[in-house]
């Protein structure tokens, strides 16, 4: 592990590979490295956006989920853009839970519309449906 106490000495080591390849450690120097930058004397911070939620709040490559992943917005511009909002559904119908499926550049799937990204919903009725990640259009539910 890093035992150096300043950010540009623990990136350093980091860089070198001096740190631990384990990966609870190597979180451990980056979030010490994020903890001195952050705690600088002097480090002004300027508030850019904020958003409440009762619910859980996700991210997953560049899109930040509110409301059981039935808001999404883009984190990939200065300001988080909304991509879209689902309409509110029956309790039945409520996502559970999500999964975000990309596919691997190196392969070719016989549809167009499979090798974009896409979220695996399952509902409170164990239904799950396919969800375009960029538009939340239902593409596909399955039983």
């Amino acid at each position: 592990m890093c035992s150096s106490k300043s950010s540009c000495d623990l990136l350093t080591s980091r860089s070198r590979g001096s740190c631990s390849s384990d990966a609870g450690r190597l979180l451990g120097a980056n979030l010490k490295i994020l903890r001195n930058i952050i705690l600088q004397d002097g480090a002004e911070f300027t508030k850019v956006w904020s958003k409440t939620s009762k619910s859980l709040i996700s991210y997953e490559s560049g899109r930040i989920y509110f409301d059981n992943y039935r808001c999404c917005y883009s984190s990939l511009l200065p300001e988080p853009e909304q991509l879209y909002e689902l309409p509110k559904a029956p309790k039945m119908e409520k996502i559970e839970d999500a999964l975000l499926c990309q596919c691997p550049l190196d392969k070719v799937l016989p549809n167009a519309s499979d090798q974009k990204s896409c979220l695996l919903v399952l509902t409170a009725h164990n239904w799950l449906y396919r969800l375009s990640a960029d538009t939340g259009k239902t593409l596909e539910r399955i039983y």
